[in-house]
C-alpha cells in the first residue's frame, strides 16, 4: 500500500484510543506482531490488552504524529503523547499527574491493515512520571536459588569459562541434565551442557550476545529472561528468550527449555531473521487476558475451559491461606473469582512479557489490589506446563518475594 494511503492508515491508528478500539479489526490484521524493547514478540490480544489499559489509565490521552514517511510496505512515524493518569497503570495507583511520552514506530502494511510494528519509546520516563517504578527494597526475601541461576547466566556471557564459572555450573546442573532444543539439538549430560553453555559468547553460534533481564526461582523451578542479539546497525537481530528450568529435590537442574529454543534462534539468525511467534501464543495471550477480567462472561468461561485441563493443578506456595492452591478446573476458576471478591474488585494483573513453547508457557505479571488498609504490589512469574495444543495441566506462581505475598493474605495482619 503504503504511500499516502499507508500514512492515512497509520494516522488513524493514532486517533483517540476509544475510536481505535471500535475500529481495531479494520486497522490491524489478525496476524499482527509487535516488537517492543525488553519484550518477546507480542500478538494481537496483547495489543488489545495494552490499548485497553492505556485508555483506562489515561482517558484524556492525546497522541500526535509529528513526522511520517513511507517507503515500500513500511511507514515510519515519529510521535508524541500526553495524558492525565486517572486510572491504575503498571501497578501505580491513579496519581492525577500529567505524563508525556514520545517515540518512533515502524509499521509494516499488508492488505490495507497494519500487520507488524517495531517501536522505540521512552517507557522508562513514562513509568517514572506516574510512580510505577518503585525503588528497590532492601531486605527483600529472595529465594536462594535466584542467585544460583544469576551466577550461571553470568557465566554464559563469558567468552571463556573460569574455574569459578565451571564450579557454579557443576553446582546447578545434574549429571543427566537435558538441554531441550539446544543449539545443536537436545544436549544430554552435565559435561556436554557446560561445554556448549557459553557457545554464543565465544562465537561458536555466530558470535551472539546475551543481556540478562529477569531471573525467578523457587525450590522446584528456575526461569531466566535474556535478550539474544547478533550483528550491528541495520543488520542487528534481537529476540527475547525465556527459559524454564526444572529442579529435583536436591535443587539441581534436570532439564530446561528455551522459548524460543536455542536451536530455533541459531537457525533463524543464520537465515537473517528472528524466530517466528509460537503457534499457541495468541491462545495463551487470550487466556491470560480472561484471567485478568473482573467478571467472566460465558465466552470467558469457554476460553478458560479450553485453556485449563479438566484435572488441572494450581500449585500453591508459601504459608498463606492459598498455599495449597487448587485442583480441578472448576475449583481453579472459583479461586480466580475469590481473589477478585476478597479484594473488592481491586485485584488486577498487569502483564509485561509472555513466552510460549511446546511444553511450557510463562507470563511476567504485576499483581495489585487492596484488602482493608493493605495494598498489594507484587511481581510474579506464572509458569505453566502445557500440552501441544496449548492447554495447561498444571501451573505455579513464582513470587519475587513470597514473604510479602504471605503477609498480604494473612488475616492476622489485616
Amino acid at each position: 500500500m503504503p504511500g499516502d494511503e499507508g500514512k492515512d492508515l497509520v494516522r488513524r491508528a493514532f486517533a483517540p484510543l476509544s475510536d481505535v478500539m471500535k475500529t481495531h479489526d479494520e486497522l490491524y490484521g489478525p496476524e499482527w506482531v509487535g516488537h517492543f524493547p525488553g519484550m518477546p514478540p507480542l500478538g494481537p490480544e496483547s495489543h488489545r490488552m495494552y490499548s485497553e489499559s492505556m485508555a483506562a489509565a489515561f482517558p484524556d490521552l492525546e497522541r500526535r504524529v509529528d513526522d511520517i514517511v513511507a517507503e515500500g510496505d513500511r511507514v515510519v512515524a515519529r510521535w508524541s503523547a500526553k495524558g492525565t493518569q486517572t486510572g491504575p497503570f503498571m501497578g501505580a495507583p491513579p496519581s492525577g499527574k500529567v505524563a508525556t511520552s514520545s517515540g518512533i514506530t515502524i509499521f509494516r502494511i499488508a492488505d490495507g491493515r497494519i500487520v507488524e510494528e517495531w517501536a522505540e519509546s521512552d517507557m522508562l520516563g513514562l513509568l517514572q512520571q506516574v510512580g510505577a517504578l518503585a525503588a528497590p527494597k532492601p531486605g527483600d526475601h529472595e529465594h536462594p536459588n535466584v542467585q544460583r541461576f544469576k551466577r550461571a547466566i553470568e557465566a554464559r556471557t563469558h567468552a571463556v569459562l573460569s574455574q569459578d564459572d565451571r564450579a557454579a555450573l557443576d553446582d546447578l546442573f545434574g549429571d543427566g541434565v537435558v538441554w531441550h532444543g539446544g543449539p545443536t539439538g537436545d544436549v544430554i549430560g552435565r559435561g556436554a551442557v557446560i561445554e556448549l553453555w557459553n557457545g554464543w559468547a565465544r562465537g561458536e553460534q555466530g558470535g551472539l550476545a546475551i543481556d540478562v533481564r529477569r531471573v525467578y526461582a523457587d525450590g522446584l523451578h528456575g526461569f531466566t529472561e535474556v535478550e539474544v542479539s547478533t550483528g550491528s546497525g541495520d543488520r542487528r537481530l534481537t529476540v527475547m528468550q525465556g527459559t524454564a528450568y526444572e529442579l529435583d529435590e536436591a535443587g539441581v537442574v534436570t532439564g530446561f527449555w528455551g522459548m524460543p529454543s536455542d536451536g530455533d534462534i541459531a537457525a533463524s539468525f543464520a537465515a537473517g531473521k528472528v524466530p517466528d511467534v509460537h503457534r499457541n501464543m495468541a491462545f495463551f495471550e487470550e487466556a491470560e487476558a480472561v484471567r485478568n477480567r473482573q467478571t467472566f462472561t460465558d465466552y470467558d468461561i469457554e476460553v478458560l475451559h479450553r485453556f485449563l485441563d479438566e484435572h488441572v493443578i494450581w500449585h500453591g506456595a508459601g504459608r498463606s491461606a492459598f498455599k495449597d492452591g487448587a485442583r480441578e478446573r472448576e475449583n481453579v476458576i472459583t479461586l480466580y473469582k475469590m481473589f477478585k471478591e476478597i479484594t473488592g474488585g481491586t485485584f488486577a494483573m498487569t502483564y509485561s512479557g509472555f513466552y510460549v513453547g511446546d511444553n511450557h508457557a510463562a507470563s511476567f505479571v504485576k499483581l495489585t489490589g487492596e484488602v482493608g488498609p493493605k495494598h498489594m504490589d507484587f511481581n510474579e512469574l506464572n509458569l505453566f506446563h502445557v500440552a501441544p495444543d496449548g492447554h495447561t495441566f498444571e501451573f505455579w506462581g513464582i513470587a519475587e518475594d513470597q514473604e510479602e505475598i504471605d503477609a498480604f493474605w494473612d488475616p492476622a495482619a489485616q
